[in-house]
């Protein structure tokens, strides 16, 4: 059996693991913060209440026509579905009936 990659250039698939040769501090997660989950919990948290204080909050005013818009803009699409779904089906039953009699 012949090979079709040998002479094209192609690496073997890497291990999983890193090889002894590669210090602990290179790895993609530092081993001292796998060692407790619950400061990387902390940490989380954390950076997610400082990103929160960061956000503005729409007021009622642009919540109420926001919601009108999205309310109106599903009923829309709504209808057009519906009557698509509805055509479509009759066309379907027109084709069959055709092809039955």
């Amino acid at each position: 059996m012949v090979s079709k990659t040998i002479g094209w250039g192609f690496e073997s698939l890497l291990p999983c693991h890193p090889p002894p040769s590669v210090p602990a501090t290179q790895l993609p997660i530092p081993p001292e913060i796998m060692a407790n989950p619950f400061r990387s919990i902390r940490i989380f948290l954390g950076e997610t209440s400082q990103e929160l204080k960061k956000t503005v909050w729409p007021t009622k005013t642009e919540l109420r026509d926001s919601t009108i818009v999205v309310f109106v803009a599903s009923l829309l699409l709504g209808a057009y579905v519906a009557l698509a779904d509805f055509s479509v089906y009759n066309w379907i039953q027109l084709l069959t009936n055709w092809v039955r009699s």
